[in-house]
């Protein structure tokens, strides 16, 4: 997976409650839970970088840039180890990582080709009588998924800088050396994300682990541990019960929970509600087949479901914890699960 799909996965599943505070002369400055957008240039393989804008509206602008601006682009990517990518390597490569330069001219530089023997356009410009402003902005765009629409992947802007001139002098040589201080400061931020450390609460959230140890189910009398997988298993449970489900709760192929096991899961999330007692983590694995990354994925987007079903239940965040895993329902040998949700601990 993607890091960025990671970083929103980690945003979900740490969300934090933020209490309104009466105005206080040193009232603490409440935390984000999400992570700064430089995080999203961490572990980053390499980059198609669309340097045709650029020296396409140059052309049409009649200037003329740096004819080794691709060349440079190159250098100053491989000197901290990222791959300049073809687009047919970009889209090859994990949430199709895109740096686009959009740079700007005066309309009047490309009102027309002056003739032959004629002086160039920018010759007769003067501040009095045109406007000589020009600018330059990068956006990097890369795969990633909302927390309202987790089923859903989009190419987001994650990252951006540029600059502008007043200037009518050499634009050309300008725009060659802002599209290059671009890169330097990509680069520099690139350099800059690789040290940041991911929110402790967030990482711990994601981090997959095999089953529950055994430490922790020692902590709960085996006597009071029913094994649900269907509706009619929670019949006659009580506070004094906690549930361990290993059913099949999701479509095949699909985020959407089985109509078929609303009744199951509302049940659940009912008994949660009611007996505070029991804390659980909540695994979910992908469908049998198809590639690592997809199946990951799937396995991730399952797990956003129930965390905001059981939110939305009005299920304690901190009652639950939950995990997801890349390996198949075929790995498990309760071969047909997607679902594994065990009692951890009790109060």
């Amino acid at each position: 997976m993607n890091y960025v799909n990671k970083v929103l996965l980690a945003a979900v599943f740490s969300i934090q409650n933020v209490s309104a505070t009466e105005p206080a002369a040193k009232a603490p400055e409440p935390k984000s839970e999400y992570e700064t957008n430089l995080v999203s240039l961490k572990d980053l393989t390499g980059v198609y970088v669309v340097l045709e804008f650029v020296t396409k509206s140059s052309e049409k602008s009649h200037l003329s840039v740096n004819p080794n601006l691709q060349q440079e682009v190159k250098k100053r990517l491989e000197s901290v180890g990222l791959k300049l990518l073809s687009k047919e390597e970009m889209l090859k490569t994990p949430g199709n990582p895109e740096l686009d330069i959009y740079p700007n001219y005066p309309a009047h530089l490309s009102a027309g080709s002056p003739g032959a023997g004629a002086d160039p356009v920018v010759a007769n410009l003067t501040p009095t009588n045109q406007c000589c402003y020009t600018s330059i902005w990068g956006s990097f765009l890369q795969g990633a998924i909302l927390e309202r629409k987790a089923d859903t992947k989009y190419r987001l802007g994650t990252w951006g800088n540029g600059s502008n001139t007043d200037s009518c002098e050499k634009l050309g040589d300008w725009m060659s050396e802002a599209t290059l201080k671009i890169i330097d400061n990509f680069v520099a931020d690139y350099k800059k994300a690789q040290d940041i450390k991911i929110q402790p609460q967030a990482k711990n959230q994601i981090e997959q682990k095999t089953v529950v140890s055994a430490t922790e189910l020692t902590r709960l009398p085996k006597a009071q541990v029913v094994q649900v997988k269907e509706i009619d298993d929670t019949k006659g449970m009580a506070c004094d019960t906690a549930f361990m489900v290993y059913a099949q709760i999701f479509k095949t192929g699909s985020t959407t929970i089985s109509s078929t096991k609303n009744a199951l899961l509302d049940k659940l999330a009912t008994h949660m509600l009611a007996c505070q007692n029991y804390r659980y983590r909540i695994e979910t694995r992908p469908d049998k087949g198809g590639n690592h990354d997809a199946k990951e994925l799937l396995s991730a987007r399952r797990a956003i479901s129930l965390h905001n079903y059981l939110i939305g239940k009005g299920i304690d965040k901190e009652q639950f914890e939950m995990r997801f895993f890349d390996n198949d329902k075929s790995s498990n040998d309760k071969t047909e699960e997607d679902v594994v949700i065990t009692p951890i601990s009790s109060q």
